[in-house]
């Protein structure tokens, strides 16, 4: 029942707005506005959560990994040595 009722405001809430610009007010200019604002928003939002989703998600799984095998990187990476771009 909860998600009816919510579906139901959302609806309500994105919608009344068009509908009151496109027939009541027939401000077309205005409607093309409000239609494009929504939809850039909701696509920038959408661009900004996909990008950090899996900055949010993945990066503790690796430094949760990382400092689990920290001694054996550790082992590893003293026996190399970097100079002039040369494993030696």
């Amino acid at each position: 029942m909860y998600i009816i009722k919510l579906f139901t405001v959302n609806f309500i809430n994105f919608y009344f707005p068009l509908l009151l610009v496109a027939f009541y007010t027939r401000q077309y200019e205005d409607l093309f506005t409000m239609i494009f604002s929504q939809m850039a928003c909701k696509q920038i939002g959408l661009n900004i959560l996909e990008y950090v989703k899996p900055l949010l998600t993945i990066k503790p799984k690796i430094n949760k990994i990382k400092n689990e095998y920290k001694d054996c990187i550790g082992s590893y990476s003293s026996n190399f040595k970097v100079e002039d771009n040369k494993i030696k």
